[in-house]
This record gives structure tokens, sequence and C-alpha cells, in this order.
């Protein structure tokens, strides 16, 4: 009997498509609300690399030039 598991593979997250109405995006944070070992390569970013494996959500927070912060969820398969 061989037991095979899920191999660590890469995804980008990309949140190029925010916008703010009234201004501009400053400050973009990404974190992750679901358990497991992730890796976050720029969490900071606009964009970055994920490396993880299974299922796994993400909020992107974003802060704009007035202070205003917008945040959105994803939820993603490895």
């Amino acid at each position: 009997m061989s037991c095979t598991s899920a191999k660590v593979t890469t995804r980008t997250l990309d949140g190029s498509k925010s916008f703010d109405i009234d201004g501009y995006i400053e400050k973009w944070y990404w974190r992750q609300l679901s358990k497991g070992n992730v890796t976050i390569m720029n969490p900071l970013g606009m964009t970055t690399i994920v490396k993880a494996k299974g299922v796994h959500e993400f909020e992107l927070t974003g802060i704009d030039n007035d202070g205003g912060v917008g945040r959105d969820t994803i939820r993603i398969t490895f």
C-alpha cells in the first residue's frame, strides 16, 4: 500500500483590480485566514506568490490615501 500526499504548489494572489473611488490605495496587506502551513512571499504587495497545499482562505486589506480600509477574501485550492 502506498500513501500519497498533496504536493506544495504556488499560486499568485492578485489585488490589482481593487480600486478607491475618491483616491487611491496606498497600502496592501495579505493574510491567511485558514489554518495550516502557508508561505506568503510578499504580504505587503498588491500581488503576491503563495506556497501551500490543500484549501486555504486569504484576506486582502487595502488602505487608501485618506485612511479608509476595505477588505475582501478569497478561497483557493492548491
